[in-house]
């Protein structure tokens, strides 16, 4: 990416370690998606993006996780997440020592997933914590002739009968396990997408970097 710094990480599946075995070298690739795209989470969506584009889909089934992994930059002397994942800035501090989340502007960006806009679907996206701030948004956007959707946490959505709902689930494992198939499926059959943001802390400072890149900072 025209840095002085590169990024190594190893995989866990048994499919990824077989394949790197087998070649004997270290693999350096981009990611299996459209750049500032939705990332893919089974094969079918590396299919929809990139079809005509690579040769072969070696499919694993589908992501163990959901959300892209954790990037970790250690050529400071406190170290920093650069994309928060799975594995947290406090689960990383327990071997480390003092590990920070990334904070302020990102003018270079040094590692993927830190542009302001990314995992972005096709269609307008806004994101609220106020179950009733998304009603109103969804009421108000039918009138004006959209098809919204609201797509959130099974306590979120709970109470929107009537309008077109997508729930993720009830735990922050569950939330990242489906984020991105959710947005993949609302952008297909919706023109705009209301999503809750989360409360922060924990595993869900990951999941929120991702629904507040995918709605391009738009918060209600």
């Amino acid at each position: 990416g025209g840095l002085d710094t590169v990024g190594v990480r190893i995989p866990r599946h048994k499919l990824a370690l077989e394949l790197i075995e087998k070649s004997g070298v270290p693999l350096a690739a981009p990611s299996a998606n459209i750049s500032g795209g939705l990332s893919p989470t089974e094969a079918i969506h590396v299919y929809e993006d990139l079809r005509g584009k690579i040769p072969l889909i070696l499919d694993g089934g589908k992501t163990q996780v959901g959300i892209e992994s954790t990037v970790l930059d250690l050529t400071k002397k406190v170290p920093v997440v650069l994309r928060p994942g799975w594995v947290t800035a406090e689960e990383l501090s327990e071997v480390l020592g003092e590990v920070i989340n990334h904070k302020g502007e990102v003018v270079i960006a040094e590692s993927p997933g830190m542009k302001y806009r990314h995992y972005a679907p096709k269609c307008p996206v806004v994101a609220t914590k106020d179950a009733k701030a998304a009603l109103r948004r969804y009421d108000s956007l039918k009138e004006e002739g959209f098809n919204p959707v609201i797509i959130g946490s099974e306590a979120f959505v709970l109470g929107s009968e009537g309008r077109q709902v997508l729930s993720l689930g009830k735990t922050a494992d569950e939330h990242m396990s489906i984020l991105f198939s959710s947005l993949r499926g609302a952008e297909k059959e919706y023109d705009f997408i209301i999503i809750e943001y989360f409360p922060h802390g924990g595993r869900y400072t990951a999941l929120n970097n991702r629904i507040i890149k995918s709605a391009g900072g738009n918060i209600i």
